[in-house]
């Protein structure tokens, strides 16, 4: 799914300003926790990051939600350079 067209907070790549797709993949009880990655559509730069309130039960909104608005979170974080 792509979400750069669908969430107006998602930032395109920091590298060459494509759209990105975030993909959300359940983990088997007890072996592999949820993960969420989010990668640029053109150039594929990117991370996969575990959903740790999974592992914790921790929060009150879906594992999914969780995980994708922390995976957001970093991507969207940028460093600014001043001039």
């Amino acid at each position: 799914m792509s979400i750069a067209s669908t969430n107006a907070d998602v930032k395109p790549c920091p590298f060459c300003g494509s759209k990105v797709e975030l993909t959300f993949k359940r983990g088997d009880w007890g072996y592999t926790p949820n993960t969420v990655s989010i990668r640029c559509e053109s150039c594929g730069v990117g991370f996969v990051e575990d959903a740790e309130e999974w592992k914790k039960g921790v929060g009150t909104y879906s594992i999914q939600e969780q995980a994708e608005a922390k995976v957001l979170e970093r991507w969207n974080r940028r460093f600014e350079v001043k001039l």
